[in-house]
């Protein structure tokens, strides 16, 4: 890793950047830990995103907390397992103990119940009030668990949902200001992508679609937008073409799709949307239910949109080799929010001339 280039006084990195020089999932943890170890108000929102209102201060609950990186499973109660715990965190509230392990995952890595399974036994090392183990990733997904493990919370958290609470932080430190510039810099807009574009035809799509669901097989990525490009095959009616654009709320990899186990995840989408109207969120969930009925796909595993309201774009985006857009909407099409006002300035420029 090159940390300083010829010419400048500085480097444009910091110690985050450094620790994380491979860009992966231990650095990112390690990181994560770190900065919620030190930052008191980080470690309120971090509790915050797990769903966890603290009664007493941020700052006598992170004086009370055992933060652990990587603990190894083999020098603990699970001797037969192998592997490292990415986070642990043990901790008093109001004379409440809690304990969380955290799993990170990043790009396409997917939580899995074999993981939960794994490091569910080291609960068993204490005497916790409140037994929590959070799935952190890009992607949500949707685990199954045993009945007896009603007694350990299961916390599906996205890393952007995270993100967005500690920078709602208010006065943020020089810490946290650091480790938000890294995340952006190593594992967030670089890899962001802002809008997909794909192909929809078929009748059971479109209509999936209107209700405000894209399904497709499994994908890696966490696009911000999603915009239908409707064939000339459609099913349904004669539009063709990018006609609208849809903000993707949340994504869900899995197979078996089942309503009532993702409902929460769902309805947690929408819980995160400031200002979103309760009669909204029933709105949304309605048509996601609907757009989930027999979507029968036996065990292949698929990647779901959840998606929001449509915004209009007329004149629609029509494909025009050599003129706008290109000859076929390839796997994982995407353009940014820029390219897309320039395509549709190449459109209204070629409308405007014949």
């Amino acid at each position: 890793m090159k940390i300083k280039e010829t010419g400048y006084l500085d480097s444009i990195y910091n110690e985050f950047d450094i620790s994380d020089s491979q860009k992966n999932e231990t650095g990112l943890s390690k990181n994560t830990a770190y900065l919620i170890g030190k930052d008191f108000p980080a470690f309120g929102k971090f509790l915050q995103s797990i769903g966890i209102t603290i009664k007493s201060s941020r700052k006598s609950c992170l004086k009370s907390a055992s933060i652990i990186i990587e603990k190894d499973l083999r020098k603990s109660l699970v001797t037969d397992e192998h592997g490292r715990t990415d986070i642990e965190i043990e901790f008093t509230d109001n004379k409440i103990n809690y304990h969380i392990i955290v799993e990170c995952k990043i790009n396409s890595n997917k939580a899995h119940s074999k993981q939960y399974e794994k490091y569910k036994a080291l609960f068993n090392d204490t005497k916790a009030d409140k037994n929590i183990f959070v799935f952190l990733t890009d992607q949500s997904s949707e685990i199954n668990l045993h009945e007896d493990d009603e007694k350990i919370d299961l916390i599906n958290l996205n890393w952007r949902e995270l993100i967005n609470n500690l920078s709602d932080t208010r006065p943020k430190s020089e810490l946290l200001k650091k480790f938000l510039t890294y995340f952006e810099r190593c594992h967030g807009m670089s890899n962001q992508k802002e809008i997909l574009i794909q192909d929809v035809s078929a009748k059971d799509e479109v209509n999936r679609y209107k209700n405000r669901v894209y399904r497709r097989d499994k994908v890696s990525g966490s696009p911000l937008y999603f915009a239908p490009y409707f064939t000339n095959k459609n099913e349904v009616d004669d539009s063709r073409g990018i006609n609208g654009i849809r903000k993707i709320l949340g994504i869900i990899t899995t197979k078996n799709i089942n309503w009532e186990k993702v409902h929460p995840t769902c309805k947690k989408f929408l819980d995160q949307i400031k200002d979103m109207k309760d009669d909204d969120k029933k709105e949304h969930l309605k048509d996601w239910k609907k757009a989930l009925e027999n979507d029968d796909i036996g065990e292949k595993e698929a990647t779901y949109f959840f998606l929001g309201d449509e915004v209009e774009i007329q004149p629609s985006l029509k494909k025009r080799p050599g003129e706008f857009l290109m000859q076929q909407i390839t796997r994982n099409y995407t353009l940014s929010f820029a390219e897309l006002l320039s395509e549709h300035n190449k459109v209204i420029n070629f409308q405007n001339k014949n």
